[in-house]
């Protein structure tokens, strides 16, 4: 499939770091978080202008599978099972299916 800029740009707006598509809309949106050591994550929430659908994985730098912690909706913190820090795992938070803007979001973490 031949990368199309027209249809997969996203930009920030100025109204206060919406991020957003060309056309006004995220389709699909993700996004990487690290887990500072000797802490763990629990939860998460994004906050968007719509109750979109959001997912929390855990990924490995060297491995190109995921693992997900935990799913629901935006502007409602989303409870997961609960991931440690390592020196090779991440986060990643996919938001899909958005008629609205993406306005930013938290990854909760407690200390192990």
């Amino acid at each position: 499939v031949a990368y199309d800029d027209k249809d997969n740009k996203l930009i920030i707006e100025n109204n206060g770091g919406n991020v957003v598509d060309d056309e006004g809309k995220v389709t699909t949106f993700i996004v990487h978080v690290r887990i500072p050591p000797t802490y763990k994550a629990t939860g998460f929430i994004v906050y968007s202008t719509a109750n979109i659908a959001v997912e929390l994985f855990e990924n490995q730098v060297d491995d190109s599978s995921g693992v997900s912690l935990g799913s629901g909706y935006a502007n409602s913190v989303v409870d997961t099972t609960d991931v440690d820090y390592s020196t090779t795992n991440y986060l990643s938070i996919l938001m899909t299916d958005a008629g609205a803007d993406v306005q930013g979001g938290k990854v909760f973490i407690e200390k192990i």
